[in-house]
């Protein structure tokens, strides 16, 4: 039987994180999509040499958690 609290988050749609549905192609946390992978490990990626694609996706995922923090 699903509780009170299971319920409002299945309506919110706060039971499962949502995936960047981009994939980190490299370092430390290869296959590994991006909305798994620390913002302080995503910050440090945007300051190295790595393509455009990835920087915004990276961007991107970067705003996310951190309009879920506040």
């Amino acid at each position: 039987m699903e509780t009170e609290l299971q319920k409002i988050a299945r309506i919110m749609g706060a039971s499962k994180p949502q995936k960047s549905g981009t994939i980190m192609p490299f370092g430390k946390f290869a296959g590994r999509d991006l909305s798994e992978i620390k913002s302080s490990y995503l910050t440090w990626i945007t300051k190295q040499d790595v393509s455009e694609k990835l920087l915004h996706a990276i961007e991107d995922e970067l705003g996310k958690k951190d309009r879920n923090e506040n």
